[in-house]
């Protein structure tokens, strides 16, 4: 069935952009801000924002749930979520719930009994992140580890209930489909898409845009946006960049997140020059941060679903080096190496050798930039969302 032309959308995220930078906070703020322009009623629910940060400006309605905190499931976050859902549903039906990840599991019952139809967009895999962690000897792995278990059976408890499912790449569905047995009218790949605004530049204009920053012709970038967190394997980053193989390059950091990993970055901005800090960036400014960059490097350690940030680099122009791990190793596969360089995970010599062969070889660099912008070229959220809509609402 299509859906109507307007409809009364919940959106419910632990997250956004007003929150902090990171792949699930853009997802959020790019998918409510669509659906408004598609001319839906929109209400996002989410956790406690700073007033300061609260803006007018936003297309849908926002609601801040009272004590809660961003990115957990706390009690505050259980005990406040299903009756604000009544409220809204009393006020004026929903007709669509779309859960960021698992953020709807406190209210699910009452969803499922007042018969709205409901979508959870699954960006991960507690189950996948428990296997990727299960090698590891150290406490903080451990500790993750442990918590990972516990949440994966919740979730094995709960989402074979739910109607509808995305899943943003086709390994982290197999992944779900094999664990829980779920119907197969009941999930689907959705891969990741790309605002409008993520562009290449012609050659001139981007050497003027990095000469802007101080940076010479001849200087390999190597950037990194998103979410700052040790699981993302920016420690790899900033040693590869003390190192004498990035003598000629420059590493350059976007994003918020973990304190002691956001102070060795400032440290080393400080420090000597090879490193770059720029703080969150959004909008424009986080544009024309991968419009200047030669290269996106993602050394992350556990397992991917697709980056919004791996992507919107690619449709700048920018070739990347991962490590192949879940949705990234998908893509690239499927692509059959164009666009980037695939590193075996946890291999740090092999992510640095793979960065000094394309500061050696810049034609090759730019045969991949090349093909990065073509593969992500015709990702576009106007039609993600008509293809969500479609699915959720059968």
């Amino acid at each position: 069935m299509r859906p109507p032309a307007a409809l009364r959308i919940a959106v419910i995220s632990r997250t956004t952009g007003m929150h902090g930078v990171g792949g699930l906070e853009r997802h959020t703020d790019e998918l409510t801000a669509t659906l408004c322009a598609l001319g839906h009623q929109v209400v996002l629910v989410t956790t406690r924002v700073p007033e300061a940060v609260l803006t007018a400006d936003r297309p849908e309605q926002v609601i801040c749930l009272h004590g809660t905190r961003p990115r957990r499931y706390t009690r505050a976050w259980q005990a406040h979520l299903l009756p604000t859902l009544r409220e809204l549903h009393t006020a004026q039906p929903l007709d669509l719930i779309i859960s960021q990840s698992t953020a709807a599991h406190s209210a699910l019952d009452w969803i499922l009994t007042a018969h709205v139809p409901l979508v959870y967009i699954l960006h991960g895999s507690a189950l996948e992140n428990a296997r990727q962690l299960a090698g590891r000897r150290d406490l903080k792995s451990a500790l993750r580890r442990i918590h990972a278990r516990r949440h994966w059976r919740n979730n094995a408890r709960l989402i074979p209930r739910v109607p509808r499912i995305v899943t943003i790449s086709p390994r982290l569905e197999a992944s779900w489909r094999e664990a829980l047995h779920l119907g197969p009218d009941q999930l689907m790949t959705l891969e990741n898409p790309v605002a409008e605004g993520f562009h290449p530049l012609d050659g001139p204009t981007r050497q003027l845009r990095r000469a802007e920053r101080g940076w010479e012709p001849d200087i390999m970038v190597v950037g990194y946006a998103g979410r700052i967190d040790p699981e993302k394997g920016l420690g790899v980053l900033l040693d590869w960049s003390q190192g004498p193989a990035a003598a000629e390059c420059r590493l350059a950091i976007a994003g918020t997140g973990a304190p002691r990993l956001v102070q060795r970055i400032r440290r080393a901005a400080v420090a000597g020059g090879a490193v770059e800090f720029f703080g969150p960036l959004h909008g424009p400014e986080l544009v024309a941060f991968y419009q200047r960059l030669d290269v996106f490097g993602l050394p992350s350690a556990y397992f991917e679903g697709l980056p919004m940030a791996m992507l919107e680099a690619m449709a700048c122009g920018v070739p990347v080096v991962a490590y192949a791990t879940g949705g990234v190793e998908d893509f690239f596969r499927a692509a059959r190496g164009a666009g980037g360089i695939l590193v075996e995970p946890g291999d740090a010599r092999g992510f640095g050798r793979a960065l000094q062969e394309l500061q050696q070889d810049p034609r090759r660099r730019q045969a991949l930039g090349d093909a990065a912008a073509s593969l992500t070229a015709s990702r576009r959220w106007t039609a993600w969302v008509a293809r969500l809509l479609e699915f959720a609402l059968p």
